[in-house]
């Protein structure tokens, strides 16, 4: 319970710093979603730039900018609000396509849909995590082994860990090169898959849209943004999986060798988390 009770008062203290430290009730910042995905801050020395949604130049000096994305909005598109006139909005002959937020869930949906088709070297790539993660945990096992038999002066307990240590090492090499060649392998492929569909998207799109596009948007939006949009679903099928095996591998370790020196020690590990 008092392990408990540390971590609830560091979240508490941590949402309460947030919650006084937090800018989105200081005067000349906004956040309109139809506009732009990040917040604006208002700017009276905004010299020399252009106005992201009309083009034109501001001429005044003030203008609405992004600081994260370097975005900026003129005082007269922001009165506005013209949908007409904004970014990243697909248009056709009869309009404006309303198009839904991608939420978190669908975007995982999504993800797990387009990683199906490659089931085989997924699996493939979940045995070698797996493996290497298991191969990782239990080094620092052979390590203290080494230490105690050359404390203790016994050469052939010694010979015999170094040997197991040898080839713990090599088999963690050997399946960390077979995950990251997988996941590079179905990168690949997903990335290739996306591209195409999206190429097709944007040649069965209506002459409109090609008028509110240059050859340049389109370009990246095929080389550029679908990299982009590939890079959480890189993280999540590697870094994520293994770093969460790691993780329970680990705990579990530490409950198994003492589970009062577990105890102990993640007693420090929320406030120092938080």
């Amino acid at each position: 319970s008092g392990v408990l009770w540390v971590n609830v008062m560091a979240w508490a203290l941590r949402e309460l710093v947030k919650s006084r430290a937090r800018e989105d009730g200081a005067p000349g910042f906004v956040k309109v979603a139809a506009l732009h995905p990040h917040r604006l801050a208002l700017d009276p020395r905004v010299f020399n730039h252009f106005c992201d949604v009309c083009g034109l130049r501001i001429d005044d000096g003030k203008a609405y900018r992004c600081k994260l994305c370097d975005f900026d909005l003129c005082l007269r598109c922001f009165a506005r609000k013209d949908k007409r006139t904004l970014e990243g909005v697909l248009r056709g002959d009869k309009g404006i396509r309303v198009e839904q937020e991608m939420t978190t869930m669908s975007y995982f949906r999504r993800a797990v849909a387009l990683a199906r088709r490659e089931f085989c070297l997924f699996s493939a790539a979940m045995l070698a995590l797996v493996a290497s993660n298991a191969a990782q945990l239990w080094n620092p096992s052979l390590q203290g082994r080494i230490l105690d038999s050359v404390s203790r002066l016994d050469v052939p307990t010694f010979q015999d860990v170094i040997l197991l240590y040898v080839a713990s090492s090599v088999a963690t090499g050997l399946f960390s090169g077979v995950q990251g060649l997988c996941f590079s392998v179905i990168s690949r492929r997903l990335s290739n898959r996306i591209r195409n569909q999206l190429y097709r998207g944007i040649i069965n799109q209506d002459v409109a849209f090609f008028d509110g596009n240059t050859s340049g948007q389109l370009t990246s939006r095929l080389g550029n943004d679908v990299g982009q949009m590939l890079q959480p679903i890189q993280t999540m099928f590697g870094s994520l999986l293994s770093n969460s095996l790691l993780l329970l591998g680990g705990v579990g370790a530490c409950f198994y060798t003492s589970w009062r020196l577990s105890m102990l020690a993640f007693t420090t590990v929320g406030p120092i988390v938080h």
